[in-house]
């Protein structure tokens, strides 16, 4: 009699246990054809109310977690498609890889869309697969579905941003330049006015701020009580002299996300950091 793979039965224990995790927080779990290579479209309900909030599961198995750990076990790697990597980096839905580890009969989670966001470093421009390291502290259980909340909803909130920028975009150009843009904030097309645009030959520019990151801009000036250029002026000074103290090989301090700080001693950390910093706007 044909025997049926280890590999199938830990694929579907894999698939289990996501369901019934997610089922549990009484979100629903939609199986799909693996063929593009989401298995899992899951629906995020509050209170038996349905949200505007979904991701995909890429789920994955393993007999041990032995090789593939890294960074003194607090890691571990996975090897996706550079074709998926990148096809997922184009989602508006965060697509998590979800890794079953039969030794322990626990599942661990990474956000693909994040990591890759914040990576250090280039890939080789021949390489097939790229390696998404998942934190072995990013556990599916119950905190682990709060985080994964967040995250979407975080996500979500920084598309809406991203509208809302087209939108305060729209509006400058009719209020400082008095035109008018059809059809931009809605479609895919925009009616400009045919005419060309005559910067001052002082080079002198406006910013616009939008969104969270206005809020935040006007809470800093009360607080301070400082006028915007003088905050922002401050701010580029602080990032300029941090900077330079990294090219002189002195590690600086930088905030990181939910509070408090960390050490970072390169450039590319320091540029990672800030992309992190600004997700959370």
């Amino acid at each position: 009699m044909p025997k049926r793979p280890r590999s199938h039965a830990l694929e579907d224990i894999a698939g289990a246990q996501l369901r019934n995790v997610f089922s549990t927080a009484g979100w629903t779990t939609e199986r799909l054809r693996s063929d593009y290579g989401e298995d899992f479209l899951v629906r995020i309900f509050d209170d038996g109310e349905a949200t505007e909030l979904s991701f995909f599961v890429q789920s994955k198995s393993t007999e041990s977690l032995v090789g593939q750990m890294t960074s003194g076990g607090t890691l571990i790697s996975v090897r996706v498609s550079v074709q998926h990597a990148n096809h997922w980096q184009r989602f508006a839905e965060p697509v998590l890889i979800a890794v079953y580890d039969a030794t322990t009969e626990m599942t661990y989670w990474e956000i693909v869309q994040d990591y890759l966001d914040e990576r250090v470093g280039p890939d080789r421009e021949d390489a097939e697969t790229r390696v998404v390291h998942v934190p072995v502290e990013n556990v599916l259980n119950e905190a682990g579905v709060r985080s994964i909340r967040r995250r979407t909803r975080r996500r979500a909130g920084r598309l809406q941003t991203q509208r809302d920028a087209m939108s305060a975009f729209l509006d400058a150009i009719e209020e400082h330049w008095g035109v008018k843009v059809e059809n931009g904030a809605d479609s895919e097309n925009f009616i400009l006015p045919s005419g060309k645009f005559f910067p001052e030959p002082s080079g002198e520019a406006q910013v616009v701020f939008f969104g969270e990151l206005a809020r935040r801009l006007d809470d800093v000036c009360r607080r301070r009580e400082m006028a915007p250029e003088d905050v922002l002026v401050s701010a580029l000074d602080k990032m300029l002299d941090d900077v330079e103290k990294l090219r002189l090989g002195t590690p600086v301090r930088v905030s990181i996300p939910g509070g408090g700080s960390k050490e970072v001693d390169s450039l590319p950390e320091f540029r990672a950091a800030l992309r992190r910093l600004s997700r959370e706007y």
